[in-house]
């Protein structure tokens, strides 16, 4: 990935606006989401080098799938504590509570959650109650999520964040001329037009980008031309590409992955019927788990866009 962040200039505005707001004692709540690959880690990343030049404390953590049956799991590891001699909730609770109250009292604080998807219950409770303090602490809660999964409470948590009048900020594809940028940067020259085909292929997704290119170097398959451009070949695209893809569905039920992975062999764009007539299932079937694959609250392809595929028309 190139040093830049490049085609997230808004957010980040946004997110420092916060920051300036947060060091006056208006504190917020920052909820981040974008699927997997789209960038969110690099915002987070970013806000934080912000804050640290301002004079905040940034205490950063992210959740672990394997870990959400533990109390408080990404909570205590941001705060940097140990809670293995606490056994009762309310213990646990206050300690946590008071040891976020200490730190903001000694400076600014950005606390950074990240892949929330995977936060345990005890965690997301914890972040609900946090919010409605932060109106009056010098202190910014940046978290960020994956679209999918989305388990009850983190619905309820986001939706509670909300009506607090937190920030929501959504991470959609980068433009195309934003990807050749990032593609340009990593490969030392402007792609030439087969190469720009391929990166539109990843559906403005910066990691996609960033693994296809890397795979076109390992098969040796880009050329740099007289004129400085870089090209590849009209070959289809590197397998190791299409398995970081698969990986980034995992979390997805099999009958879905299974049906986008017929669904692409009819093209980016296809009919309903036509996909009805290659798994032969009726049309009403196929519409459930399309749309899982189809993310509505964004409006837009995620999963499916990963496919490089597009809703299908009727």
């Amino acid at each position: 990935m190139p040093g830049r962040l490049l085609g997230r200039e808004r957010e980040l505005a946004k997110l420092a606006e916060l920051l300036q707001a947060a060091s006056s004692g208006g504190g917020a709540f920052a909820w981040l989401e974008g699927e997997a690959g789209i960038g969110k880690t690099r915002v987070l990343d970013s806000t934080a080098q912000i804050a640290r030049e301002r004079g905040f404390t940034v205490l950063s953590a992210a959740a672990q799938e394997l870990e959400a049956h533990r109390p408080f799991a990404v909570v205590a590891d941001c705060l940097r504590v140990d809670l293995c001699e606490l056994t009762r909730a309310e213990e646990l609770l206050a300690f946590i509570e008071a040891e976020a109250e200490a730190e903001t009292a000694r400076s600014p604080v950005l606390f950074v959650l990240d892949d929330l998807q995977w936060a345990g219950p005890s965690s997301l409770a914890f972040l609900g109650r946090l919010a409605l303090e932060l109106p009056a602490l010098p202190a910014l809660v940046l978290a960020a999520a994956r679209p999918l999964p989305r388990r009850p409470e983190l619905e309820r948590l986001a939706a509670a964040i909300g009506a607090r009048g937190g920030v929501q900020v959504v991470l959609g594809p980068l433009e195309a001329a934003v990807c050749e940028a990032i593609a340009e940067e990593i490969i030392g020259g402007e792609p030439g037009p087969e190469l720009s085909a391929r990166l539109g292929s990843c559906g403005g997704n910066p990691l996609f980008v960033s693994e296809l290119l890397g795979a076109l170097a390992a098969e040796n398959t880009m050329q740099t031309r007289p004129d400085g451009s870089v090209e590849v070949g009209a070959a289809g695209s590197p397998r190791s590409l299409s398995l970081t893809v698969l990986g980034r569905l995992s979390f997805l039920p099999a009958e879905v992955t299974e049906l986008l992975a017929l669904a692409s062999v009819l093209g980016s764009s296809f009919s309903a019927s036509d996909l009805s007539l290659l798994t032969g299932r009726p049309t009403a079937q196929l519409w459930g788990p399309l749309w899982i694959g189809y993310h509505p609250r964004q409006g837009r392809a995620s999963t499916i866009g990963v496919y490089g595929l597009k809703l299908p028309t009727p």
